[in-house]
């Protein structure tokens, strides 16, 4: 009895748990891929679109870096500033116009001038803050890298640089090539695409300091170093973060040092995984309130009492058999029609199950079946030792079933059965008379094997 109880509780309390792992597997782990596998193709997209448009100013400067005429002008640089400025000009301006870039400009090692496609615009300081960048870059030994530099006026009119180093033919640095991209032009293009994807895009330096931005003003002063990844991939793969409420793309600008930032709101997808969380708590505290109550059910005997203490048996709390003496008389009629079937139900094999199991215990969970069922429709008696008697106020089918109901609740408990026998009461008849019906009918279920109903 106590085993197969501890077996129901189990399985109440797995079943929800099993519903719902489930519904995960099947339903949300698929979606959820999908929805990731899509992300991850948006992401690429974006940073193969960035890629390109950054191509045409990085090859570019690649090509001027090693044109054998810019190598020779800034190793034949003359003291006549304005002469040399003559000789570059002419070749920047062809470059920008043939490119649609910017500008173009091209620093000396030698003079520290800046020569650009509209004219030298100065001559750089090491004294300046402002001209450390070109003390840096050479030091550093890249080949290429970008640079930020934030204008006073506003963000728009600040610019990026893609620098690239001039070596002459023995390796020697003589200079840098410097090609301006128009921040308003890229604040531009990542605007469109953010809306195109429903994103938020970035270009953050090594430090996470943002370099490009269609929502921050404060370039080169925002810090997004949380979204790059510890270990960046060496060979420029794109990372994913998954966070609570964002996923975060990330893939080096590898020729600039630089990375570009994606970050997709998630927190809808997040909001349904918190209710599928909560209905997953629903679920689970109901199944622990249904095994709770199967438990009280299972200990709780019947609370019936019935007349004097000696016309009410201890154990199940039902009127015995004193009782029914009391009350009709066992020899006499039914004194009224309230009664329209009577039944007598018997544990099978009882004297084996009290030799194994807790015969009190069984007999209580046997008589508390049949009261559940029974409701308000008759009354429930305990005859003596494992047999009891039942009048229904019920109709015959009704009783029957009943009676089958009663049965089968018996036998799904997995420790006893039942034999029931069940008759139409005949008030013409006697009391004993209609229960030795009964009797009998309850005796063939039981000879038959049990775990049966016979009726008239």
């Amino acid at each position: 009895m106590k085993k197969n109880i501890l077996i129901r509780k189990i399985l109440t309390a797995a079943l929800p748990i099993v519903i719902l792992v489930t519904i995960h597997v099947v339903i949300m782990s698929d979606a959820t891929k999908n929805m990731i596998a899509a992300d991850e193709n948006m992401a690429e997209r974006i940073f193969e679109e960035m890629a390109n448009s950054i191509k045409v100013p990085t090859e570019v400067a690649r090509v001027i870096a090693h044109d054998s005429f810019v190598e020779e002008f800034l190793k034949t640089e003359s003291a006549d500033e304005k002469s040399d400025d003559e000789r570059i000009r002419g070749f920047l301006e062809r470059l920008k116009a043939e490119f649609l870039l910017t500008h173009i400009a091209i620093i000396s090692e030698k003079s520290r001038r800046c020569y650009r496609d509209d004219g030298i615009e100065r001559v750089l300081s090491p004294e300046k803050a402002e001209d450390n960048w070109f003390e840096q870059f050479r030091e550093s030994e890249a080949v290429t890298g970008f640079a930020a530099v934030k204008a006073e006026e506003s963000v728009e009119k600040s610019a990026i640089y893609m620098n690239t180093r001039i070596n002459d033919s023995s390796g020697e640095f003589i200079g840098i090539v410097s090609v301006e991209i128009s921040m308003k032009s890229a604040i531009r293009k990542l605007s469109d695409m953010e809306k195109a994807n429903g994103v938020r895009i970035f270009v953050v330096d090594e430090n996470g300091l943002v370099m490009v931005s269609a929502i921050f003003n404060d370039i080169c002063e925002e810090s997004l170093l949380h979204m790059i990844p510890v270990k960046s991939s060496a060979d420029g793969r794109m990372t994913v973060t998954d966070r609570i409420s964002e996923m975060v793309f990330a893939k080096p600008i590898q020729c600039a040092g630089w990375y570009i930032i994606i970050q997709k709101d998630i927190s809808k997808t997040s909001t349904a995984n918190m209710l599928f969380m909560l209905a997953a708590a629903a679920l689970l505290s109901l199944s622990l309130y249904i095994q709770r109550a199967m438990t009280r059910e299972q200990k709780a005997p019947p609370k019936i009492v019935y007349g004097k203490e000696d016309q009410t048996d201890k154990l199940t709390g039902l009127p015995n058999r004193n009782f029914f003496k009391d009350m009709f008389g066992e020899r006499g009629v039914f004194n009224t029609t309230r009664y329209r079937c009577l039944a007598v139900f018997d544990i099978d094999f009882f004297k084996e199950t009290n030799d194994n199991a807790n015969g009190d215990e069984v007999l209580v969970s046997v008589v508390h079946n049949m009261s559940r069922l029974l409701g308000d429709n008759g009354m429930t008696l305990r005859w003596g030792g494992d047999e009891f008697l039942v009048l229904f106020e019920l109709p015959m089918e009704s009783a029957l079933a009943v009676c089958r109901q009663f049965v089968r609740n018996v036998e799904s408990d997995g420790v006893v059965t039942v034999s029931v026998g069940l008759t139409a009461v005949r008030i013409s008849d006697t009391i004993k008379k209609n229960y030795y019906r009964a009797a009998q009918y309850c005796y063939f279920v039981k000879e038959m094997g049990g775990n049966g109903v016979k009726r008239d």
